[in-house]
C-alpha cells in the first residue's frame, strides 16, 4: 500500500510515492504531490493522507483519531481504490477505479456543535454532496434520500456514513462515497439497476481532483452552517429531499411503517404520515418508496 502525506506547511514525502499504472487516464490517476498541496493552500484541509488502496478510509481515520494533533484538523484520508468500503448498517459499500472515497476526520466542539445536533451531521453532508453534483453536473436533477444517501436521475450515486471514535466525543469521522468516474459494467447485477455515476449522466469524464477541491469547499461551508445556523442547513436539505410527498416504507430493528414522507423537522427526523398519525423517526432506514 502507497501512502501520500502532506500536512500545512509541509510537502510531499517521497519515501511513500503512489504506484499506479503508467498509461492510467489522468482522471483516474491518484493525487500528486501538487493535488496534494492544492487541497491544503484551498481548501479547509490541514493534512491529507493518501492510499492507492484501503480496506477503509473511516475505518483509516477512526484508528487515526487519538493520535492527530488538534493543528491537523481537519484531515484528510483519500484512497483511490477501497476493499472494504461499508455504509450504515455494516452494508458493503462497491466501489471501482475513478471513484472518490474519503474520509474526513474533523473536530466536534462542544460549545459550537452539541451532542445534540451531531445527528445532523450526516444531512449537512448530504447538502454539501448534492450542490457539488449540482455545481459540477447542472443539468441533470440530484436529491436527498434520508438519512444519508445521494441520487442523481432517481438512482444512487453516493453516500454518507459519519462516526464517532469510542472514547471520544472531540472528534468525528465524515466518510463520503461518490460515483465519479467509475463505471459499472463489472458491478454486481442488482448495483447496475440502481446507481449511476457523474461521468454517465454528464458523457464525458469529470476533473475528480476538482470535484474534490468543490466538495470539500461545500463541506465547510455546510459544517460550518450546522455550528452557526442549523436551521438554514436543514433547510437546504429539505429543497433536495427525494421522499417527499412519496408513499415510503421504513424499517427498524424488525419494525416497519409505511407512509407519506413529509419531509424533515427541526431536528432532522424523518416525518411519516400513516394511518395513526405523524411519526418522527431518528434511526432506520427507507427500504421502499414510489416513483
Amino acid at each position: 500500500m502507497a501512502a501520500l502525506d502532506a500536512r500545512a506547511g509541509a510537502g510531499y514525502d517521497p519515501r511513500f510515492p503512489p504506484s499506479f499504472p503508467e498509461n492510467a487516464p489522468r482522471m483516474l490517476m491518484p493525487l500528486s504531490s501538487g493535488d496534494v498541496a492544492r487541497l491544503v493552500q484551498e481548501t479547509w484541509i490541514r493534512r491529507v493522507e493518501q492510499h492507492t488502496v484501503l480496506a477503509s478510509t473511516n475505518d483509516r481515520a477512526l484508528e487515526m483519531a487519538d493520535s492527530v494533533h488538534e493543528g491537523e484538523l481537519p484531515l484528510l484520508v483519500f484512497a483511490d481504490r477501497q476493499t472494504r468500503g461499508r455504509g450504515r448498517a455494516a452494508r458493503t459499500w462497491w466501489s471501482a477505479p475513478g471513484a472518490l472515497t474519503c474520509s474526513l476526520l474533523v473536530p466536534l466542539d462542544q460549545e459550537r456543535l452539541p451532542m445534540g445536533q451531531r445527528s445532523r451531521l450526516a444531512l449537512a453532508c448530504g447538502v454539501a454532496v448534492a450542490r457539488s453534483i449540482q455545481e459540477s453536473v447542472p443539468t441533470a436533477p440530484v436529491r436527498l434520500k434520508w438519512p444519508n444517501d445521494v441520487y442523481l436521475l432517481d438512482r444512487k450515486v453516493g453516500g454518507i456514513l459519519v462516526e464517532v471514535p469510542s472514547g471520544s466525543m472531540a472528534r468525528g469521522v465524515l466518510g463520503l462515497g461518490v460515483n465519479v468516474n467509475n463505471r459499472f459494467s463489472s458491478a454486481p447485477a442488482e448495483l447496475r439497476q440502481h446507481t449511476v455515476s457523474l461521468c454517465e449522466v454528464a458523457g464525458a469524464e469529470l476533473d475528480r481532483l476538482a470535484f474534490l477541491v468543490i466538495l470539500l469547499r461545500h463541506l465547510e461551508e455546510q459544517f460550518l452552517g450546522l455550528c452557526t445556523q442549523p436551521a438554514t442547513v436543514l433547510e437546504q436539505w429539505r429543497r433536495f429531499c427525494l421522499l417527499t410527498g412519496r408513499q415510503v416504507r421504513w424499517n427498524s430493528a424488525g419494525r416497519c411503517l409505511e407512509g407519506i414522507c413529509e419531509g424533515i423537522d427541526e431536528e432532522g427526523r424523518l416525518l411519516l404520515r400513516t394511518a395513526h398519525g405523524v411519526h418522527r423517526l431518528v434511526t432506520g432506514s427507507i427500504r421502499a418508496f414510489d416513483s
